[in-house]
């Protein structure tokens, strides 16, 4: 009987070992599950950093375009008002002119 009790004995601690490192096996399958997450994760972040940095360089390029766009059109509007100035002027010039002739050929 003491056989017996110490067979079972040995079977129980042997049982409990094992559950053991069945939990034990199951914790740290869950930690390197959970690691593998965290890992993933952390590259998401850090991908998405580098995203954000294109995006920042893309967008500072955008508005060093838009700034010489912006400028090109300034100096094609003052280029336009000046030949307008030009054009008003010539037209004065040519009414006067026309004004002139009109007043000569009445006398």
């Amino acid at each position: 009987e003491d056989l017996e009790n110490l067979s079972e004995s040995l079977c129980d601690s042997r049982r409990r070992c094992v559950a053991f490192e069945d939990e034990e096996l199951r914790a740290r399958a869950e930690a390197t599950a959970r690691t593998l997450e965290l890992t993933e994760e952390a590259q998401r972040f850090h991908n998405a950093g580098g995203d954000l940095e294109r995006l920042g360089a893309e967008e500072l390029r955008l508005a060093e375009e838009l700034r010489a766009e912006s400028q090109a059109r300034l100096k094609l509007g003052e280029t336009l008002e000046a030949e307008l100035l030009v054009m008003a002027s010539e037209r004065r010039r040519l009414q006067e002119w026309e004004q002139l002739e009109v007043s000569e050929a009445s006398l």
